[in-house]
């Protein structure tokens, strides 16, 4: 996560569960970037903020304020209908 592109307070969200498209293929950046399907309810498992103390930080594994949030779409709860995603992984 030392390449993320942007500065300033960043956010990312790591969502486990859901359907959506590599972009790597697409996307001019060399991170594997993932468009999901509009989720509906979703579970936060996981928070970190990393500031200028954060360990991540220290060990140059992340930059300073780059978030992040982790967790589920939650089970039972069915994605939008008619999303094309859902339709090409059910398909």
């Amino acid at each position: 996560m030392t390449r993320f592109k942007g500065t300033g307070t960043r956010t990312v969200f790591k969502v486990n569960g859901a359907s959506g498209c590599i972009l790597e293929d697409f996307s001019p950046h060399h991170e594997k970037e993932v468009l999901l399907e509009p989720v509906r309810i979703f579970q936060v498992q996981t928070a970190e903020v990393c500031d200028s103390n954060h360990e991540k930080v220290k060990m140059k594994e992340t930059e300073v304020d780059l978030h992040f949030v982790g967790g589920h779409v939650c089970t039972g709860v069915p994605l939008l209908d008619g999303s094309r995603v859902k339709a090409l992984e059910v398909g």
